[in-house]
């Protein structure tokens, strides 16, 4: 075992304390700090409206390592300490956090998952000279912008990550904090999960990092918060900058949080984009009605200014029930073929279709006149075809070893279809067994029944088989062209949809 979680309920007995000295090769130590032992007792004393004692995070967060053996506390390269539970608290005090350097001299990963005081700037600043003393720390993890404050004093520090202490909580993402991150001139990675952060703080980030000169991947999980303002920035992002360049940025999300983010961070800092940056779309999902033709042509126009467009998968709206054509065509316009399409769970490859498009590209960028594709062999086939293709598939797994006895190859499969099938599918033990009950067998049969009364075999239609020979289709149609392909493949769906 190399990974403890240590849980610290009572700050005041420090022989309960287990030594390290029992798991040798432990070098990760995960602190959980509660104050009560018996949530119900925590929730009675709350309904009776009892004073419950605040807990002391800074004796609780030193206890665990009272009394622990100088070469035990050495082992750990990795230490996180995290509330068990969400109560208010008083925050531990940036002194507590400056002994950990004493404690664990070897510590590469620091990860305070706890609400931390930063009324003074000055117990900050110790804090992070204090921290700056561990010769081997690469990473750190804090729960709040304002604690950032002297971060600049740790140089080897080569990942930050900030997240909130509440998994369904935001962090708010001030413009003030950016000063002190763009100080950290070793870094590599900055991680911001759930972030809420505004035009103006990312424009700050992206034209520090240029100016700084910083070799530096970001990746920003940015989210609308209730009352969200019209400059907010929302989406997932991913710049890359190598010696202030930015080479890449990558993003997921809605279209409409494209073009935002297009509007109110690319153009109001150009200076950050050069003429090498690839732009990657990871997925972009698409709204039920067209994008208006005002913001469709500025985002055009934005997106000439990268070297290249990538987009590796389009998601058509699920509202309305039955997806429409007409906004995968005006992505396309935008954006080009995508590398997968989707709609709800069912998702496809048009890897043929793309590459079919850069082989025509390639050919004539040198020059020469492309191949004439060949004629298609034979017409798309229709919605229905595709899913009696899937059905007439399943029935043909049905292996010669399994028939019931007297059972030939001919026998028919029963296939069970409708609202409880996705239940049914994630019970096949007890699901089964009783469709089998239900079914004609060798021992069940009628007197002058025949073997070819017989059902072989009972199973359970998936969606994922009808997808499968939508790709099957799609990959042997791709002659049809991309246009044609992706018509094709929303008509499939839209038949789907209109399933009972």
């Amino acid at each position: 075992m190399r990974r403890l979680k240590v849980k610290v309920r009572d700050a005041t007995v420090a022989t309960r304390v287990p030594t390290l000295e029992r798991w040798p090769r432990v070098s990760s130590l995960d602190l959980l700090l509660d104050y009560v032992t018996n949530p119900i007792v925590r929730m009675f004393r709350r309904d009776a409206e009892e004073d419950v004692q605040q807990p002391d995070l800074d004796a609780q967060m030193l206890l665990p390592v009272t009394r622990q053996p100088l070469a035990c506390r050495q082992r750990i390269t990795s230490l996180a300490g995290r509330q068990e539970h969400l109560d208010p608290v008083d925050p531990i005090s940036p002194a507590a956090i400056s002994a950990l350097p004493l404690w664990f001299p070897s510590l590469k990963d620091l990860n305070l998952d706890l609400p931390i005081a930063t009324s003074s700037s000055l117990q900050l600043r110790y804090m992070y000279d204090a921290l700056a003393t561990l010769p081997h720390l690469e990473s750190l993890r804090v729960a709040h912008c304002a604690a950032l404050e002297g971060i600049g004093a740790l140089r080897s520090l080569k990942r930050l990550r900030l997240k909130d202490l509440n998994s369904h909580g935001c962090l708010y993402l001030p413009v003030s904090a950016i000063p002190d991150i763009i100080s950290l001139q070793k870094l590599e990675i900055l991680e911001v999960d759930r972030g809420v952060t505004e035009a103006d703080f990312m424009c700050g980030l992206l034209r520090g990092c240029a100016l700084g000169g910083l070799s530096i991947s970001i990746h920003l999980d940015l989210r609308a918060y209730v009352a969200a303002a019209p400059e907010d920035v929302t989406g997932d992002f991913g710049f890359t900058f190598s010696a202030g360049v930015l080479k890449e940025v990558q993003f997921c999300g809605t279209l409409t949080e494209l073009c935002a983010a297009a509007t109110r961070v690319l153009r109001a800092s150009p200076e950050v984009l050069p003429d090498v940056t690839v732009l990657r779309l990871s997925h972009v999902s698409l709204q039920a009605e067209l994008l208006p033709e005002d913001q469709a042509r500025m985002l055009r126009s934005d997106l000439k200014r990268f070297v290249r467009v990538e987009v590796q998968g389009l998601t058509l709206s699920s509202e309305p029930a039955v997806p429409s054509l007409a906004p995968l065509l005006q992505a396309r316009q935008l954006f080009g073929t995508p590398r997968r399409l989707a709609w709800l769970s069912l998702d496809l490859s048009t890897a043929t279709l793309t590459a079919a498009e850069q082989q025509v590209a390639a050919a004539q960028s040198t020059g020469g006149a492309a191949e004439p594709p060949p004629p298609p062999p034979c017409a798309l086939p229709e919605p229905e075809v595709i899913l009696q293709r899937a059905v007439d598939h399943l029935a043909a797994a049905a292996r010669p070893d399994c028939l019931q006895p007297n059972a030939n190859h001919f026998n028919p499969v029963l296939l069970a279809r409708g609202s409880m099938i996705e239940t049914l599918v994630h019970t096949p033990a007890s699901v089964l067994p009783w469709l089998r009950e239900l079914v004609p067998t060798s021992g069940s049969l009628p007197p002058g029944a025949k073997g070819e009364d017989l059902v072989a075999e009972v199973k359970v239609l998936p969606t994922a088989a009808a997808v499968l020979e939508m790709q099957r289709a799609l990959d042997a149609g791709a002659a049809h062209g991309s246009d044609a392909c992706l018509a094709w493949a929303v008509s499939v769906f839209a038949f789907l949809a209109g399933l009972p």
